[in-house]
This record gives C-alpha cells, structure tokens and sequence, in this order.
C-alpha cells in the first residue's frame, strides 16, 4: 500500500496542473464542461494505466 500512495503523491502536481488549467479554460469558454470532463476522466485513466508499469518498476530485487 506504501507504494500506491508513492505514486498518487507523485501524480497530485500534475493533476493540480490539469485541473486548474480546465478551469481556466471553462471560465472563458474555450471548452465545454463535457469536454473538460472527458479530459480530466482520461488524465486519471492515464494514471491508473501506467501503476501497474510503475509497481513493477520499483519492486525491490537484485541490481545488475
């Protein structure tokens, strides 16, 4: 369980990032809140992706 907060941890700044820009882009109307949505959803999928990836990554085993 270490390891999954690690890594949501390490993925808080960009989704921060992520987030707030959406914002910006709904206050002045460039996107439309089901695209912002989407965008967001596949932002978090992308994330839920890649744990696996990463687990397997920084499992603790011989170096060489």
């Amino acid at each position: 369980m270490r390891l999954f907060i690690c890594y949501t941890l390490m993925q808080l700044p960009g989704t921060a990032l992520v987030v707030l820009f959406l914002y910006f882009t709904l206050e002045t109307g460039w996107l439309s809140e089901l695209s912002a949505a989407l965008i967001l959803c596949a932002w978090l999928l992308k994330d839920a992706v890649f744990y696996p990836l990463f687990r397997q990554a920084m499992r603790k085993g011989p170096v060489g």
